[in-house]
Formats: C-alpha cells, sequence, structure tokens
C-alpha cells in the first residue's frame, strides 16, 4: 500500500519536473537568439538627445532595461527616445521561467558626448584630431582639451615641416633622375673648370 501511495506521488510530480528542465539544447538556441541582437543610436539635433534601437528580437526574449528598471517582451524592435549620453545597458533574458536564472548576453550602448570645443578657432586645419571632432568618449575640462590642443598643434607642425623638407628633397631628386643627362655634364665642366683654374694658379705661384 504504501509502495502505491509512492508511486502516485512521484507520478503527480514527474509533470512539474519535467516542466522545470531547461536543456542545454535550448539554452544554446535562445543564447544564440540573443546574440544576433543589434544596437543602434541616432542623434536628434532639436532636442539633444539620442535614440536607441534594439533589432532582431524574439518573442522568446525578455529585454530588460537597466535605465529606466524596465521589462520588455516584443517581436518588434524597440526603441528608446530622448537618452542622455553615457552608458545604457540592456539584459537580455529568457522568457521560459526555467532559463531565467542567468542572463543571456548584455548589450552596453556608450553615447558620445558633445566635444564643446569642437568650433574653436584654435582647432582650425587640425579638424581631423580627436580632440577636435565634434563627439568624444568623454566630458573634457577646458585645461586639458586646452593643452592637448596646444601639444598636438607643437607635433603636428614639426610633422608638416618635415614632410615639406622630404617632399623637397623627394622632389628635387626625382628631378635629378629625370634631366641626369643634362645636369651631370654641366656638373663635371664646373668642377674640370674649378680645377683647371687652381691648377693654373698654383703654377703661377
Amino acid at each position: 500500500m504504501k509502495k502505491i501511495i509512492f508511486l502516485t506521488l512521484l507520478f503527480l510530480a514527474l509533470p512539474d519536473y519535467v516542466k522545470a528542465y531547461c536543456s542545454d539544447q535550448e539554452m544554446i538556441r535562445l543564447q544564440r537568439i540573443a546574440k544576433n541582437i543589434n544596437s543602434s543610436y541616432n542623434y536628434n539635433e532639436t532636442n539633444g538627445r539620442f535614440q536607441i534601437t534594439l533589432t532582431n528580437l524574439k518573442n522568446d526574449l525578455i529585454i530588460y532595461d537597466l535605465y529606466d528598471d524596465k521589462y520588455y517582451n516584443t517581436n518588434e524592435d524597440l526603441v528608446f527616445n530622448d537618452l542622455y549620453s553615457g552608458k545604457h545597458t540592456y539584459i537580455i533574458y529568457a522568457k521560459n521561467e526555467n532559463c531565467t536564472e542567468h542572463e543571456l548576453a548584455t548589450i552596453n550602448v556608450e553615447l558620445p558626448y558633445i566635444n564643446t570645443f569642437y568650433n574653436n578657432s584654435e582647432c582650425k586645419g587640425i579638424e581631423n584630431y580627436s580632440y577636435c571632432s565634434k563627439w568624444v568618449e568623454h566630458v573634457i575640462p577646458e585645461e586639458i582639451w586646452s593643452a592637448k590642443v596646444k601639444t598636438y598643434k607643437e607635433k603636428f607642425k614639426e610633422t608638416k615641416t618635415t614632410k615639406e623638407k622630404a617632399s623637397f628633397l623627394q622632389e628635387l631628386f626625382n628631378n635629378y633622375q629625370k634631366y641626369y643627362y643634362i645636369v651631370l655634364p654641366v656638373v663635371i665642366m664646373l668642377f674640370s673648370a674649378v680645377i683647371i683654374i687652381k691648377n693654373r694658379k698654383d703654377s703661377l705661384v
């Protein structure tokens, strides 16, 4: 009798056990879907805010927005508006409660900061320098920006001068190669004339 009761209880508990199981194959499938999510962002010049878009979402996933502390479950693109510069994190979980012990993936989107000095007159001629670009990874204090730009301009000037000298010498060499049959005889004649004149002067002494 006791054996029958035990088997009955085991039978009743078995469906819950099966339900609570998340296979390795299912986890691999979910992780593959999670890693296939793409992120992109745009900047709104009108309000000075960013927009982040997450694509390739599936109903099998739960998206947790760490910034706003909200959860999303959708088969369509997710769009987050009016965002500030800085790091925005989205954690991906499985919708299946039996597979949610750990996150499947984490998406970090680093929204850049506007460089308030990028239109400064000191950036004229070095617009491609990172400290003169419109976007930077972090807020830059004015004293640090000024020192960086000053140092770069000095190096830029030295490099430009070196390149100009090298270019002049290269051009001179190229012209010599092109007209050596004219230049070389003239040089030889000049040296010969100098030697003859010197010898004559020496013979008169």
